[in-house]
């Protein structure tokens, strides 16, 4: 189907009152939990290639903050969501689509292609079943890219940095639970290699940068906006120095990068 023909196919103007919304969460979560083998089944496919595995009771969880989510009636928008194919962030970008009155397409190339489709495909199914508009297409790649503009379509890229050049002067880019870590000491490359192996396999974006010093490093991550940052070091100037002058949305020296952050992604990014 094309962009266009897609984004003309539905009209959006419903009326969604706090009870409805409540209570096609509701709806969603059952079918999560009696699609439960079928998704660990999909889950088991994707794992055969990409080595991640989906925590099930982290989606109910999901599905639980935005009963706590203000409806807000406005007027509907359409966008192309290009991001890595984090299923967590599938489920939450589902959920913001008929909150907000949202007609997404999703573009994750092939990561975790079976899931993330399980779980549009589960969503627009209960979406059908209230009388709402069917809001969510997966794409694994977008070909139009000339229509987007002519068609008036919104492209956000999250956290898929390399994606952001081709859509140069068309896209929003917003970095979500982007990794940038430093290892400064020799010593701690097994520490390093853990804590890369951990991210990966938990679905968080993590880059290692391999500057000569510590001045180039700081530079570099106070140059990405929006990005986590981790310095592994037994230097104390050094430590000094990065608290001093890295500016990121959080900064973690030789402490657990992880302890604080969530799956979750601030509902004013995709309004």
């Amino acid at each position: 189907m094309e962009l266009k023909e897609f984004f003309s196919s539905y009209t959006l103007e419903y009326k969604l009152t706090e009870e409805r919304k409540v209570k096609i969460l509701n709806d969603i979560k059952s079918r999560i939990i009696e699609s439960k083998e079928q998704l660990e089944s999909l889950n088991k496919i994707d794992f055969n290639h990409w080595h991640k595995n989906i925590d099930m009771d982290e989606l109910i969880k999901i599905i639980e903050k935005y009963k706590n989510i203000e409806v807000q009636n406005r007027p509907s928008q359409k966008n192309i969501v290009i991001y890595y194919g984090n299923p967590y962030l599938t489920l939450h970008l589902c959920i913001q689509a008929f909150i907000y009155k949202k007609q997404l397409i999703l573009e994750t190339g092939e990561f975790m292609l079976g899931i993330n489709v399980g779980i549009i495909n589960m969503i627009n199914s209960v979406l059908e079943e209230n009388r709402l508009p069917k809001l969510l297409m997966h794409s694994i790649e977008i070909n139009e890219k000339e229509k987007i503009a002519e068609n008036n379509i919104k492209v956000i890229i999250i956290g898929a940095e390399s994606k952001k050049w081709e859509y140069e002067g068309m896209c929003q880019y917003i970095p979500y639970n982007n990794y940038l870590a430093y290892c400064e000491d020799g010593t701690l490359i097994e520490l390093k290699d853990t804590i890369y192996q951990y991210a990966c396999t938990n679905l968080f974006e993590m880059e290692f940068l391999y500057e000569d010093n510590i001045e180039d490093v700081i530079e570099e991550m106070n140059a990405r906006k929006g990005y986590i940052c981790l310095i592994l070091t037994r230097d104390k100037e050094i430590e000094k120095v990065a608290k001093e002058k890295i500016e990121a949305r959080g900064l973690y020296i030789n402490t657990n990068p992880f302890s604080l952050e969530e799956f979750n992604i601030d509902t004013k990014w995709l309004n």
